[in-house]
């Protein structure tokens, strides 16, 4: 039997290959992680990974989590999304966990946190997707 990380790992799309994402831990409670490879092509002149990847990390787990809650079939659509940046982000792995807050009818209030080697957050987002089953 497939565990659910690895069927939603199954769906490696362009940008999912581009940030080297992983779900490596994923539950039916909306509950996952992630992991990247922020790579030195990423980074802007002070050496630092560009904001614009780190939320598009953030949207990632997101998106994850409500797939590990609706069924890995179901395609969320971004309608709102917060980002705060707490700390800058260096080349190499980071992880992304996300969690689904709320979800009723087709609408899901989820929320992540991009997460260094040492647990400390770089960056969390809020968001609401509309969720579409195919």
């Amino acid at each position: 039997m497939i565990d659910l990380a690895e069927r939603l790992n199954g769906d490696q799309t362009p940008i999912a290959l581009l940030l080297g994402r992983t779900i490596i831990a994923a539950d039916r409670e909306g509950h996952v992680r992630l992991r990247f490879e922020a790579r030195p092509e990423f980074c802007n002149g002070d050496g630092v990974v560009q904001g614009g990847l780190v939320a598009a990390m953030l949207d990632a787990a997101l998106g994850a989590a409500v797939r590990a809650k609706a069924g890995a079939d179901a395609r969320p659509v971004t309608t709102e999304f917060s980002v705060r940046f707490v700390r800058p982000v260096c080349p190499g792995a980071v992880d992304a966990v996300g969690r689904v807050l709320a979800y009723a009818g087709r609408t899901a209030i989820v929320q992540a946190e991009v997460i260094d080697a040492e647990g400390q957050i770089i960056a969390c987002a809020t968001s609401t997707k509309l969720v579409k089953l195919k």
